[in-house]
């Protein structure tokens, strides 16, 4: 490389983004080598009743040792803030049939002193490592719970080509399923190795603690899953407290049992009031959050117009399998929810938001003042 270029270790010192791609990665990883032990090395319950008793072999070690692993490297990338979890409640002893997955966790949490436990076992990567490993085992995914209904939402992007923005979406699905724990979690089969950056996360934390006393409320035993949508694991990266904003809504949304309209979508954040609980959040894991104690904001200005052009909000013609007679396509989204004092460049929301209503065909509504339209539900 030439001039003022980093070089490539450059490229990899002190950046957020590729250590979590990393911890990510170390913990799929090791998460697949653990599930490939259990397969291959002997059948059923066998492995995992015997983690608990004195290691006396080289596959309980390595089983035990990958699980730590895995679970360290995943609480470092994708640490959501939850409590710890107990050997009693929700565990596999507490079921009578167990999936298979659980009851390796369960005689793997028995190998932990309950006074000090390790710091990344936690109920939401328990949940994330549980879900790993029913995947790779081939266990059946626990169906979608029928009282709160799941909630799929476009999250709103825009990638900066030269000195223009190009919109994009991506799809993200909530949903509520037996699997444990009154928590959310993030899918790591659905999600891979994708990077969440910070706003985002602190986003979903927010989210966490806001849908915790619903999901105890339906059922200790009821978790919330989040996940990107099958076909899209070609993302690479998901940003923005704008996203995180979206993502959170549809969560509260389905942990008390609101269907959101998939042909709306969102940019605005979500925030508590006071910047520095995040860190008292972090510190304090029983600290539980209702709507009353965060606020909503705008987005950065310079992208917002182009989000709204993304495809997503344009009426589409098929080629009819090459016929000049193609068949219009509705469009996938036909309104969004913005700040109300949501600008565009220098521009005020009651100079741009009516011209690009006019010019896209889509409705704008606005949130957060005196005249908030709450999103529509089923």
């Amino acid at each position: 490389m030439k001039g003022d270029s980093p070089s490539f270790s450059q490229c990899f010192d002190n950046n957020p983004a590729i250590d979590q791609f990393v911890d990510a990665s170390i913990g799929l990883f090791n998460g697949a080598l653990a599930a490939h032990y259990l397969q291959g090395k002997q059948s059923n319950f066998q492995l995992a009743t015997k983690l608990a008793d004195p290691i006396d072999t080289d596959a309980e070690i390595e089983v035990a040792e990958l699980l730590r692993r895995c679970f360290c490297h995943y609480h470092q990338a994708w640490d959501l803030y939850t409590p710890k979890v107990s050997s009693i409640v929700g565990s596999a002893t507490a079921k009578p049939n167990p999936d298979r997955a659980t009851a390796i966790l369960d005689e793997f949490s028995k190998s932990k002193n309950q006074d000090s436990l390790p710091e990344w076992w936690t109920q939401s990567n328990w949940l994330l490592v549980r879900r790993l490993l029913s995947y790779l085992l081939g266990d059946d995914d626990p169906t979608q719970v029928d009282e709160l209904p799941e909630n799929t939402v476009q999250m709103l992007a825009a990638q900066k080509n030269g000195n223009e923005y190009k919109g994009q979406t991506a799809p993200v699905t909530t949903s509520a399923r037996p699997e444990g724990w009154p928590s959310a979690y993030l899918d790591p089969i659905a999600l891979g190795l994708t990077v969440l950056d910070k706003d985002m996360l602190n986003s979903l934390r927010i989210a966490t603690r806001i849908c915790r006393s619903d999901l105890r409320n339906a059922d200790m035993n009821i978790s919330l899953r989040i996940a990107l949508q099958p076909g899209q694991c070609g993302i690479l990266g998901l940003s923005g407290d704008s996203a995180g904003g979206l993502v959170t809504v549809a969560a509260c949304a389905t942990a008390t049992k609101h269907r959101l309209d998939r042909r709306a979508s969102a940019s605005f954040t979500v925030n508590l009031k006071d910047d520095n609980d995040l860190e008292t959040l972090k510190n304090d894991v029983s600290i539980e959050l209702k709507l009353e104690d965060v606020t909503l904001g705008p987005v950065g200005s310079g992208s917002i117009e182009a989000k709204l052009r993304s495809e997503a909000f344009q009426n589409r013609v098929s080629d009819n399998g090459g016929s000049d007679n193609g068949e219009s396509i509705e469009r996938e989204l036909n309104r969004v929810y913005l700040h109300h004092t949501q600008k565009s460049e220098s521009q005020k929301p009651e100079e741009w938001m009516p011209r690009v209503e006019q010019s896209l065909g889509i409705k704008i509504r606005t949130v957060g003042g005196k005249d908030r339209k709450d999103v529509p539900s089923e």
